[in-house]
């Protein structure tokens, strides 16, 4: 596919890329605020409403909050793993164009001479290049399988934002599953109904 396209159409590419990757990070950060705000409001609401139990079965009520927190808790851990799945993927796309570009390999000679600056390296950093996918080969084609990419994609998917927020939301659902607990404990303490 690489080369079918002009070097204008590989900058046009590029700058898709560029703007998928940042429209996927923005999109996962509101949304896990979103899901952080339900989930906490939930829970929040739920120890506001032990004020006002007085019988088992209020606190039986109580204790569908955490359940519901906890569920959407799940619902936002998915939702992060799908958002930064979709992130690498625009990331290997970036990768690879970017070595089709010829972004990823050391200026020419001509140019080393007449820069001052940092002139063996490439123009992608290098802390960018480290873990990504292969350069292009000598004839110019990125050496890169689907299958390799998948690898790469799968490799990467614990750590970054996505880990963070996987570790946010599980905290928020072992707070819930702590007070679902306690809820049914209290309840099943208690009188069934009020006196």
């Amino acid at each position: 596919m690489a080369d079918a396209l002009t070097k204008d159409e590989l900058w046009k590419l590029l700058q898709i890329a560029i703007d998928e990757e940042y429209m996927y990070i923005k999109e996962n950060q509101s949304r896990t605020a979103l899901y952080a705000g339900f989930v906490v409001t939930i829970l929040g609401a739920s120890v506001a409403g032990t004020m006002q139990a007085h019988a088992g079965v209020h606190w039986y009520a109580l204790a569908a909050g955490p359940a519901v927190a906890a569920a959407l808790a799940w619902v936002a851990i998915e939702s992060a793993r799908r958002f930064y799945q979709c992130f690498l993927e625009a990331l290997s796309i970036r990768a690879k164009v970017e070595a089709d570009l010829g972004l990823a390999d050391p200026p020419h000679a001509a140019v080393v001479a007449a820069r001052l600056y940092w002139s063996t390296k490439p123009y992608v950093p290098p802390r960018w290049l480290e873990g990504r996918l292969r350069p292009a080969g000598p004839e110019g084609k990125s050496t890169v399988s689907t299958d390799e990419v998948q690898v790469w994609i799968n490799s990467h998917m614990a750590g970054g934002e996505q880990g963070q927020v996987r570790r946010l939301f599980f905290s928020l659902m072992s707070v819930a599953a702590l007070l679902f607990v306690g809820f049914l404990i209290v309840g099943s303490c208690l009188p069934f109904l009020p006196a």
